[in-house]
């Protein structure tokens, strides 16, 4: 028996009605590892909880942007955007990966103030850079507490230098837009040199000066930009103090009170008005320091004594107790701005003897002291500081 190949050469004709019956159904459901693209008309959340887990790709039809979930963690999502686009969606953190803001402040003691935001990056060292300016009624302003959204950051009070009277004034400017702040209304109470914690939804003031020492603890919601009082002070009403978060609490450090130099350390829950709690003492009572936040500890950086300092004090959020001294800043000074990165702790200006613009960073995971990264775009003191995440 003999076989012929069939070639195109042996197929001669062949009649339609002879095609007949029909292809076998695919069946893909033993496919593995293919990977469709969900599609909505918004982003994907930390909640999102992709069945797919790892991997798992998110189109927005509105943006156009791409999402790929590289930490399906329950409720602990993480997903990286494949362009520029609004950023990466992952839990709220206050420690920042973008960039630290400095603003407001002045040149030297009874100086004009400075009436701007700048900004300097987390990811590459360098000087800063101009950002958006304060709303109107910040001329002639200083001494103002910057807290910050994801969004938004804002300057909340603050000292009139010319008629030396504290402010109510609250600005609030876009972290991406050189727009011009615009003034969202006034704290419950007036007060400059106070300091600030914040949550994922709140941002907080607590303590400063207004004509005397005050022990208010405020919030503003993010979302409704709304100011709310709470029912428990600080333990000790005080100013020119400064503030620390971690998750679950905020902190307030130092200050100067009664005529006198505190070190103390005290906390108050960021979810709850319960009174606050003195957890501990700093290593010298100072007042006017800088301040920074990891996940795990607080930081209070330099400060005044009777002299400028240069001591970077750290204490742990888990468990209460003192501060313990985490090396040295590259001067002594005091009127920081600070800000909080994931991997280190900012300050930036001051006033060292003369006022000073230098930005220095020190790492969360050593003790080795700070490191000068660039330069403000001016001297500058007496400035409120935040983060962008």
């Amino acid at each position: 028996m003999s076989v012929t190949k069939v070639t195109d050469d042996n197929i001669v004709s062949m009649e339609s009605s002879k095609l007949s019956g029909s292809m076998p159904a695919i069946d893909g459901s033993s496919l593995t590892g293919i990977e469709g693209v969900t599609k909505s008309a918004s982003d994907p959340a930390t909640d999102t909880n992709p069945s797919g887990g790892i991997g798992t790709l998110w189109l927005n039809t509105t943006s156009a942007e791409l999402y790929t979930c590289t930490d399906a963690t329950t409720d602990e999502n993480v997903w990286y955007n494949a362009g520029a686009g609004t950023g990466d969606v992952q839990p709220w953190a206050l420690q920042g990966t973008i960039k630290g803001w400095a603003m407001q402040g002045a040149a030297h003691i009874n100086a004009s103030s400075i009436e701007t935001t700048q900004t300097y990056s987390y990811v590459s060292d360098g000087n800063s850079t101009s950002h958006a300016n304060l709303a109107s009624g910040r001329s002639n302003s200083s001494f103002g507490t910057g807290i910050a959204s994801t969004t938004h950051g804002y300057c909340m009070g603050g000292n009139n230098d010319v008629v030396n009277a504290s402010q109510k004034q609250t600005d609030k400017f876009s972290l991406t837009s050189t727009t011009t702040a615009v003034d969202i209304g006034d704290l419950i109470e007036a007060g400059d040199r106070a300091c600030s914690q914040t949550s994922e939804t709140k941002g907080f003031i607590s303590g400063g000066s207004s004509g005397g020492n005050v022990g208010r603890i405020e919030s503003l919601t993010y979302a409704s930009d709304s100011f709310a009082g709470r029912t428990n002070d600080l333990i000790t009403a005080r100013h020119a103090l400064v503030g620390q978060s971690s998750e679950t609490h905020g902190y307030a450090s130092c200050g100067t009170h009664g005529g006198a130099y505190s070190n103390q350390i005290e906390k108050f829950s960021l979810s709850t008005d319960s009174a606050s709690t003195d957890v501990g003492d700093a290593t010298v009572a100072q007042h006017s320091a800088g301040s920074a936040s990891s996940t795990t500890h607080g930081y209070i950086a330099g400060g005044h004594t009777g002299a400028n300092q240069n001591v970077i004090n750290r204490f742990a959020f888990a468990s209460d107790g003192d501060a313990t001294d985490w090396g040295d800043m590259t001067q002594q000074k005091r009127h920081l701005a600070g800000s909080s990165s994931t991997t280190h702790g900012y300050v930036a200006g001051g006033l060292s003897g003369p006022t000073v613009n230098v930005i220095e960073k020190w790492a969360y995971a050593s003790n080795a002291g700070g490191t000068d990264v660039g330069d403000l775009l001016s001297t500058n003191e007496q400035m409120a500081g935040n983060v962008q995440h």
